[in-house]
């Protein structure tokens, strides 16, 4: 049994050179953590790493190839299968992944992940460099890995050439914020500036060159009819040297609405130009963003009802009876706002209840929508049953803006007692019912009831002094368990149950 930990490193083309295939057989084993039984041949990888040979296209202004490949080619030089062979590419960070951002771009499986023995396999990925005007050099470095073989590094040299040709390097400036305020009732700064500077970084003039804007969503220009694109001066643009101005572009842009989340506008810029033989230029783009806050509505509200109810002065009822209930609700934000729901809370217990003339009922939804400064009032009226004792009774009215975020406005009412002798029987009902026959008979032959329907009417009376609103009458009955002898009958014309009426009259 071997114990241990190894990973070969590759260089280059790795051939099968006898002395190696032993001592990476050995290194396999040991790096994978498992000791194969006597005579069984382990996976053995054996890597080449290509990049090819970049040239500088200077009559184009560009690279050949650009992007480029980086190819990984992994042989399975052993006598068994090998697990999922992984393969990772690494670079400095000038050079770019042309893919750039595809999640797991990185680390790539082979075409064939699982190689047989002498079978083969490629990864490939394809990597791009800016234009520069000097020569760099670079290693890129792939790791191949798999469960059951050790692992391999290989690296590659990639020489990018200088270019003959301007290089312009554009920049941009906006403002990191935008602010809200109140005693402006704007952003600020709203409108604001932003810039766009280019410098050539080449070691040719670069002509014609002109830098662009792309506005985002909401925003626009102020004042209006500012070109999109515009020349970008001195020209020809030179070489930039240190203590040289940086030439400028400038917009005036205004941010438009007024929203309730935050948003973050992304500017758009580019800058073209042209080389000394006329040739266009790549498109270089850069962008930035400012962050606007959200605005979110805020509402006032204050709720009006009598200080108290007092005895009147014959001592028969206090006063005023019904009274009203005020909700006045008030936009105090610079943002138009929703009110969604209203609901109106006070204790039935305790004698009261809505009355008829009021115009809203105890719950709705207004769909009302209030611009900055705007406002509602809403009015109920509430009638109070005289009692012999005092009371304090809480008004409650809540209020949901469009986000459901409830806002509570409630007072304390007062209500006197009055003298008992004074109080009469507001609400009494009589009560009666009847059937349309006094008894049913069995008939034997026929083997029914006679008659097998009938009718039983209910008699309301209303005694007291105020008249009654949905009263509410229900037929109930009781039989033993499954003994379902008595039903109502679906041939009779109103068969809903319970019945309510609208109102029920004093007297």
């Amino acid at each position: 049994m071997v114990h241990g930990r190894f990973h070969g490193i590759i260089c280059g083309t790795v051939r099968s050179y006898s002395v190696l295939l032993v001592s990476v057989l050995f290194f396999a084993c040991i790096g994978s953590g498992y000791v194969a039984a006597q005579g069984t041949p382990q996976p053995i990888l054996s890597c080449t790493l290509e990049v090819p040979t970049i040239y500088a296209d200077n009559a184009n202004v560009r690279y050949y190839p650009m992007p480029f490949p980086v190819t990984v080619t992994v042989s399975n030089e052993g006598g068994t299968r090998t697990d999922s062979v992984f393969a990772t590419i690494v670079f400095p960070p000038d050079l770019m992944l042309a893919e750039e951002g595809v999640p797991g771009y990185f680390t790539k499986t082979l075409k064939h992940p699982r190689l047989f023995s002498q079978q083969s396999s490629t990864a490939q990925w394809m990597v791009k460099h800016p234009p520069v005007t000097e020569e760099k050099q670079y290693v890129i470095q792939v790791w191949v890995t798999t469960a059951n073989a050790d692992s391999a590094l290989l690296e590659a040299v990639v020489i990018i050439p200088p270019l003959e040709s301007p290089i312009l390097a554009p920049r941009c400036y906006v403002p990191e914020e935008l602010v809200f305020v109140d005693s402006l009732d704007s952003y600020s700064p709203n409108p604001f500036t932003v810039r766009l500077t280019c410098v050539n970084n080449g070691n040719t003039p670069a002509y014609n060159v002109t830098g662009s804007i792309e506005l985002p969503p909401n925003v626009e220009f102020d004042p209006p009819g500012q070109r999109t694109t515009m020349n970008i001066y001195p020209a020809p643009l030179n070489k930039w040297q240190i203590g040289d101005p940086i030439p400028e572009l400038t917009w005036t842009v205004r941010w438009v609405p007024r929203l309730r989340q935050e948003a973050e506008p992304v500017f758009h810029f580019s800058v073209t130009g042209k080389n000394f033989s006329g040739v266009p230029l790549d498109r270089n783009e850069v962008r930035d963003s400012v962050r606007i806050p959200g605005l979110h509505p805020l509402f006032s509200g204050m709720i009006d009802i009598p200080d108290s109810l007092a005895l009147r002065s014959d001592s028969s009822d206090v006063e005023p009876n019904p009274f009203p209930v005020r909700l006045t609700l008030k936009n105090i934000s610079p943002q138009v706002g929703m009110i969604r729901r209203i609901v109106l809370y006070f204790p039935t217990s305790d004698g009261l209840s809505l009355n008829l003339v009021s115009q809203y009922p105890t719950d709705f939804d207004p769909v009302l929508t209030l611009d900055k400064g705007e406002e509602k009032t809403y009015e109920w009226f509430i009638d109070v049953t005289k009692r012999s004792t005092r009371r304090w009774v809480q008004i409650r009215v809540d209020a949901f803006d469009g986000g459901g975020n409830p806002m509570a406005h409630e007072d304390i009412l007062p209500i006197a007692s009055v003298p008992s002798e004074v109080i009469e029987v507001e609400y009494e009902i009589m009560a009666s019912c009847r059937t349309s026959v006094e008894k049913l008979v069995f008939d034997k032959p026929r083997k029914r009831y006679v008659p097998d329907s009938f009718v039983i009417t209910a008699v309301l009376r209303n005694t007291g002094t105020r008249d009654l609103h949905a009263p509410s009458v229900q037929l109930l009955w009781h039989q033993l368990p499954g003994l379902d002898m008595i039903e109502v009958d679906p041939s009779f014309p109103d068969t809903t149950n319970p019945k309510t009426q609208d109102v029920l009259h004093s007297g």
